[in-house]
């Protein structure tokens, strides 16, 4: 039994311990839903209760079930502050990506510490009447709250489950349906024998023009529109060229993103290999030079990743030890152009890191250089128009295309928050409109409204655009097109993760949930396009 001066620090830990969750609570849910707020505060009252009980039946285990629970609130409430949601299925996932994170580590680290250190703060009980009436109150406000679509660390923890369970039923789906090798009948679905010729590749381009297509990491359309100016070179771009506006994303993160958009196509795990046709292996048969420039060589996945891609060439800078800035890879791009055989056709696919969620800008600076986000696009921004200035300088813009895109939407963490949420609030955190625009050398402005349509439209509009057509299974349609069959719609207004049961539609340029029919619908088209795409073709790539 403890004596009075240890009861004393007993309540005073106590009392810390709980103001530090509710101070981490607040903290982390501040920029997000009130009845969320609420949640926790109810979720952290039950574990008070609950802890109360349990100490007064074994102080062992009552400490230990206290501690656990602590501390799993308190990191959830951390990831939410700089996550942008509580810990879910696509961080666990991307979670070997977790070094690019690199320039808020220390923040991240401290942060994180902390909310375990207060969380393993011992505890004593209290002498409160009516115990079971006020937690069975706690349990049922907080259960009252969840219906109404309240999320918290354990509601999120019971949907993490959940999406643990749809991913392993869809991956044995596709497995299924791929076990037997390539299923003629399936593929036969979403075999197209050509590409349909909406646009009239312009005069002024040769027979096979080298075509340059540029991902830039995380970048939402609203920060190329934001008037502040904090890219305003792209902006430019996208008044002087072909723009398509109202254009998402269909996927995420980066390796869904940049696989998808060549291949035209969803994928399910980051890593997996798609066996079908895709744009850089059609001009690859056209004659093309393919060469994808890697901005992350120390990255063993990502580099493993590229080379399955099936382009000639995987290059980089050669820097060891670190990732490759904005301004490096595109000095690269401009050398690899600069240094290519004048007589076959180049496709340069770039793919820029250095606006990735927590970093700052290398090179550049925004106004007083004091907001990372805004520097890190604002360098974006000068590297490209720094890169497209010197190939027109010196000629090697002529017969040449260059399409500016994103591999996926801007992250709606706490720095896009700080930043943005006041003019751009979002109804999903990973998908938004994204830039698309294709300049070359005497380019007539004209913006095509794409309605919500997404990026599996890109590889077969740049195909329409250069007037190259070929037997491919893209899932996407043209942009200069318009999709009539009610698959061709579906697939090409809905964005989804598929291993994350994540799917939202962008129809009419509005971001809403699908149907559960069209969810249904949507997720079978896409598990029996996957299992021919682990499974292959004869000369698919």
């Amino acid at each position: 039994m403890p004596d009075n001066k240890s009861r004393r620090l007993l309540k005073i830990s106590t009392a810390i311990k709980y103001l530090s969750s509710m101070i981490i609570m607040f903290e982390g849910i501040l920029n997000y839903s009130f009845l969320s707020l609420l949640l926790g505060i109810f979720e952290l009252c039950s574990v008070f209760m609950i802890t109360n009980s349990l100490l007064r039946l074994n102080r062992a285990i009552g400490s230990i079930w206290n501690c656990i629970v602590t501390v799993f609130i308190n990191v959830q409430f951390t990831v939410l502050r700089f996550g942008g949601s509580f810990f879910s299925f696509i961080m666990l996932t991307n979670i070997d990506s977790a070094s690019a994170l690199s320039g808020n580590a220390e923040v991240y680290m401290t942060f994180g510490a902390i909310a375990v250190i207060a969380g393993l703060l011992p505890v004593t009980s209290f002498n409160i009447k009516k115990r079971g009436i006020l937690t069975f109150s706690s349990l049922a406000a907080a259960a009252v709250l969840v219906v109404l679509g309240a999320e918290s660390p354990f509601s999120s923890f019971i949907r993490l489950g959940q999406d643990m369970y749809n991913y392993e039923k869809m991956r044995s789906d596709i497995i299924d349906k791929a076990s037997g090798g390539i299923n003629e009948q399936i593929l036969t679905k979403f075999y197209k024998n050509g590409i349909a010729d909406f646009y009239e590749k312009p005069a002024a381009l040769g027979d096979k023009p080298n075509v340059i297509l540029i991902f830039t990491e995380g970048l939402s359309q609203n920060i190329v529109d934001d008037e502040r100016g904090i890219m305003p070179n792209v902006k430019e771009y996208e008044e002087e060229t072909l723009f398509f506006s109202n254009y998402y994303n269909h996927t995420a993160a980066t390796y869904r993103g940049i696989s998808g958009q060549l291949f035209s196509a969803h994928q399910f795990n980051n890593y997996d290999e798609n066996r079908l046709i895709s744009l850089q292996g059609i001009l690859k048969n056209e004659g093309y030079n393919t060469t994808f420039i890697n901005s992350e060589p120390e990255n063993d996945s990502f580099t493993g990743y590229l080379n399955r891609l099936g382009f000639d060439n995987v290059t980089d800078t050669g820097i060891l030890n670190r990732f490759s800035t904005d301004r490096e890879v595109y000095d690269l791009l401009y050398d690899t152009i600069a240094e290519a055989d004048k007589n076959v056709p180049q496709f340069i696919a770039l793919y820029t890191f250095c606006t990735h969620v927590s970093l700052d800008s290398y090179d550049e600076l925004y106004d007083d250089g004091s907001k990372s986000m805004l520097n890190k696009f604002y360098n974006a921004d000068y590297q490209y128009k720094n890169f497209m200035s010197r190939i027109i300088k010196n000629g090697l813009a002529d017969n040449t295309v260059v399409v500016y895109t994103s591999d996926h939407a801007t992250y709606y963490d706490e720095d896009f928050m700080d930043n943005f949420a006041e003019n751009h609030g979002r109804y999903d955190m990973i998908c938004d409109e994204i830039p698309l625009f294709i300049w070359y050398k005497g380019v007539t402005p004209e913006t095509i409204d794409t309605n919500g349509r997404n990026s599996l439209g890109l590889a077969p509009t740049i195909l329409d655009f250069l007037d190259i057509s070929a037997p491919n299974f893209f899932l996407g349609d043209s942009l200069f097109g318009i999709s009539e069959s009610e698959q061709g719609i579906l697939l090409n207004t809905t964005f989804a993760v598929p291993d994350q049961d994540w799917s939202e539609s962008t129809y009419n340029d509005s971001i809403v949930p699908l149907t559960s029919d069209e969810k249904e619908y949507f997720n079978e088209i896409v598990s029996e396009y996957l299992s021919c795409a682990i499974s292959g073709a004869d000369n698919a790539r």
